[in-house]
């Protein structure tokens, strides 16, 4: 399946590449923009609000073919995402003009995911460390910092039983995750309520 993400969703101009990205489901993409229409304009940067909030597996990919990733990324079981609090890259230790809100992420699954396919695809580094997370806005240096610590998403759980092979033009095919699942997984988004741990 291909399709176009939104079009105001454009390629970041000094990383041309393809990523391989996890959709979120709708109830925390909601939660993810509800957050970032309450950061003043006058606070955010030309980048602005993330409209299609998201957690990178791999970016920089050198290839444009999503066929070059299928049969890594079908190899792979499904797996959760834990949520965290809000918090932030800041433009003054990154080397950036701009600070990062965003909610921290946990999954040791992930994270081997990503160390396997890097290990694999051909691709070019944008960042030394990998750090999931899902992106909010971008916002002008140090206005980030009082968005940070907030807990509307901490305790919430996802299953990706998929990932979404994304082009410097936008557009994506889904790649759904095959392998043996080796522990039971919850069939829908799980709230702090209904906790679940992997």
């Amino acid at each position: 399946m291909v399709a176009a993400l939104e079009q105001l969703v454009a390629p970041a101009p000094s990383f041309p590449f393809s990523a391989l990205l996890i959709p979120l489901p709708p109830a925390l993409t909601q939660v993810l923009r509800a957050l970032a229409r309450a950061i003043p304009d006058q606070e955010l940067t030309e980048q602005g609000r993330e409209l299609y909030p998201h957690v990178t597996v791999l970016d920089g990919l050198d290839t444009a073919d999503p066929e070059l990733c299928r049969p890594l990324v079908e190899a792979e079981p499904p797996f959760v995402l834990h949520f965290g609090r809000t918090s932030a890259f800041a433009g003054t230790h990154c080397g950036r003009p701009f600070d990062v809100l965003k909610v921290d992420i946990e999954s040791d699954a992930l994270a081997r995911i990503h160390r396997r396919l890097a290990a694999r695809l051909p691709h070019t580094r944008p960042f030394p460390d990998y750090v999931p997370h899902a992106t909010i806005a971008f916002l002008q240096p140090g206005c980030a910092a009082r968005y940070t610590g907030q807990a509307w998403l901490e305790g919430w759980s996802a299953v990706v039983d998929r990932l979404v092979f994304s082009t410097p033009t936008r557009q994506t095919t889904e790649l759904p995750l095959r392998g043996t699942r080796p522990i039971p997984l919850p069939s829908t988004l799980v709230s702090p309520a209904h906790q679940w741990a992997a």
